[in-house]
């Protein structure tokens, strides 16, 4: 047996695998993510790219959504802080009908609030007062607007880099 070929088909073997594991560890990620967040597998890929491709990380993202989503429970109940912080940057939390909105939605009308400060300081503490820590860290990512990260989800999708719900669940 020549040994060049038993390394090329172990390496192709450990390729395989090591493709199987990312895409079960992947997965499992964005799974655990659109648990902690209520946002859809789909949405949190779109953010996901449009992170990646801005500099900042989808952990930050992430620990965005969780904040908002206290924010926005909060503003639509009690009020103070979080209500002042959404107001102040002409952001509705709840619908026509009186529902919260979704925090995927809430975001996107964040990026275009955040979009029409102007660069600097401000930026950053608006982006904290709604999303917590996270908000500064997601200030290039929020600078696109959601006309910026509609066109990197388009993107995203032309490019094969999100994968669909039942993709996600076989893997």
């Amino acid at each position: 047996m020549n040994p060049a070929t038993c390394f090329d088909q172990k390496s192709g073997r450990q390729v395989l695998w090591e493709t199987v594991v990312g895409a079960v560890d992947y997965a499992d990620k964005i799974g655990d993510a659109a648990t902690k967040t209520g946002v859809s597998t789909t949405r949190l890929q779109e953010f996901e790219y449009a992170a990646v491709q801005s500099g900042t990380s989808f952990d930050g993202v992430v620990q965005a959504l969780v904040f908002l989503n206290r924010n926005l429970y909060e503003a639509s109940t009690a009020g103070g802080e979080a209500a002042a912080a959404f107001a102040q940057l002409g952001i509705k939390v709840k619908d026509t009908t009186g529902k919260l909105r979704e925090p995927a939605d809430v975001f996107l009308d964040l990026a275009d609030a955040i979009e029409k400060v102007p660069e600097g300081a401000a930026r950053s503490a608006l982006a904290m007062k709604v999303l917590g820590r996270s908000g500064a860290e997601l200030v290039p990512m929020l600078s696109m607007g959601k006309e910026g990260l509609e066109a990197l989800r388009a993107e995203a999708w032309a490019m094969g880099a999100i994968l669909k719900p039942d993709d996600l669940v076989r893997a």
